[in-house]
C-alpha cells in the first residue's frame, strides 16, 4: 500500500494521495480509529496507531463482506 498508487488494501480504486477509498471511509467513518486518525491534537503515534488499525479494518472490509 502506498499513498502515489491507486490500489486500497481492500482492492478496490482509491484517489492518488489518499490512504483509504470512498467506501471505506463510509464503512469505517464511525470507528474510534478514524476519529483518533482525522484528530490532528493527537500524538503522533495515537495516530500512527489507528492509521494502522484503519488499514487492517479496511483489508478485512471485504472478506467480511461490508459493502
Amino acid at each position: 500500500m502506498s499513498w502515489e498508487n491507486e490500489s486500497c488494501p481492500c482492492g478496490d480504486r482509491k484517489a492518488r494521495e489518499a490512504m483509504l477509498c470512498e467506501r471505506c471511509r463510509e464503512a469505517l467513518a464511525d470507528t474510534y480509529e478514524m476519529a483518533v486518525f482525522r484528530d490532528e491534537t493527537a500524538d503522533h503515534g495515537q495516530r500512527r496507531a489507528a492509521a494502522i488499525r484503519l488499514l487492517s479494518m479496511a483489508r478485512r472490509r471485504k472478506q467480511d463482506g461490508i459493502q
